[in-house]
């Protein structure tokens, strides 16, 4: 045996290299347009069935007038109408409020309807207990 054949036979085989296809350009999507936000909340994209509650709302807004908002229960007739699920209705309806800054934070809530010095009892109101710790067997 000569050399070679000792060293071919030692060797690992090779795979045949096979040609890859080319990939394709990559397709650069264009970035999605920002959508309003204010109070924490974003307005919905157009022809969603999310806007369509905004849009439900806003033009019940507007036949209100300034000093009145939509009535829930109106929003949730027309969209309920059109087909569309009563919990996405209390949802979105709940979030175009905060979006046009038609709810007052919790705390603030409540001092206005307990009066001051309740609300300042139910700030400074003690902890939970806390729960021992279970018995180690």
């Amino acid at each position: 045996m000569s050399e070679n054949e000792t060293n071919e036979s030692t060797q690992a085989p090779v795979a045949p290299t096979t040609e890859t296809a080319p990939k394709a350009p990559k397709v650069v999507k264009e970035p999605k347009p920002k959508q309003p936000s204010a109070n924490g909340v974003s307005r919905p994209r157009d022809g969603t069935v999310t806007s369509r509650i905004w849009i439900v709302c806003d033009e019940l807004k507007a036949l209100c007038g300034v000093d009145e908002n939509p009535a829930r229960s109106k929003v949730m007739e027309i969209c309920e109408a059109e087909g569309i699920n009563k919990s996405t209705v209390a949802t979105q309806f709940g979030k175009w409020r905060r979006f046009h800054g038609l709810t007052t934070p919790r705390a603030a809530k409540v001092a206005e309807e307990a009066g001051t010095e309740e609300a300042a009892v139910i700030e400074d109101a003690p902890e939970a207990p806390e729960v021992p710790a279970a018995p180690v067997a």
